[in-house]
């Protein structure tokens, strides 16, 4: 009988330990340092591109937009869009919903770096996701 107290007393105190665990992760954000406001991009405003750095065929695309709302960044081939949240390195939160059109290249065995985004740190580090081609991967059938 004590064998079975013990087991439930340890599964109990697992499975509050991992309770813990998961509503740490999901904190809310602190708050910001005074004088800074959080940084927004919506590209239905009257200079959607104030902000931004641009480099190469970059325009707004009226016709996506993000479950009916607003408009859409449009990086062709070559282009290149940066936005400058800090002066300084810290952590934050940054949602973004990317959309591929589904375009492929003639090869699709033949080994190159498709599209590609993701975050730039002060001193040049990236955290980046992207499209990968290569021989041995299925991309004339999906991201595989």
């Amino acid at each position: 009988m004590s064998k079975v107290i013990r087991m439930l007393s340890l599964s109990a105190v697992i499975v509050a330990g991992l309770t813990t665990l998961a509503r740490s992760q999901n904190r809310p954000a602190a708050a910001l340092p005074a004088g800074e406001k959080a940084v927004k991009s919506a590209f239905d405003s009257s200079d959607p591109l104030a902000n931004w750095t641009i480099t190469g065929d970059v325009t707004i695309d009226v016709a996506k937009s993000r479950q009916g709302k607003g408009c859409s960044l449009k990086i062709g081939p070559g282009g290149k869009a940066l936005l400058k949240l800090r002066d300084r390195d810290e952590s934050g939160r940054i949602d973004v919903w990317i959309y591929d059109d589904g375009t492929t290249p003639e090869d699709v065995k033949a080994r190159r770096v498709g599209p590609r985004w993701g975050l730039a740190q002060s001193d040049g580090k990236v955290l980046a996701a992207g499209i990968l081609y290569a021989n041995y991967l299925g991309g004339d059938e999906g991201y595989t």
